[in-house]
């Protein structure tokens, strides 16, 4: 699971390793978007180009999680 939040934003999005395609959620009751958190990877997480989480000279608060089991 990844959380990702622009320092300057209100709302946060994040993304479980259950959620399929390019989608990323809310936490407020809004439809899933795109664009946001891309992917999970082995070794971190993608990102896109939106604002919300890619945006030149922001500063961005992130929290990863990954499942212990094998």
């Amino acid at each position: 699971m990844v959380w990702v939040k622009r320092a300057t934003a209100n709302y946060a999005v994040w993304r479980p390793a259950s959620l399929a395609g390019d989608r990323t959620l809310y936490w407020r009751a809004s439809a899933a978007s795109t664009n946001r958190i891309q992917a999970l990877e082995v070794d971190g997480f993608q990102v896109g180009t939106d604002n919300e989480v890619n945006q030149n000279s922001q500063t961005y608060h992130y929290l990863a999680l990954r499942d212990g089991g094998p």
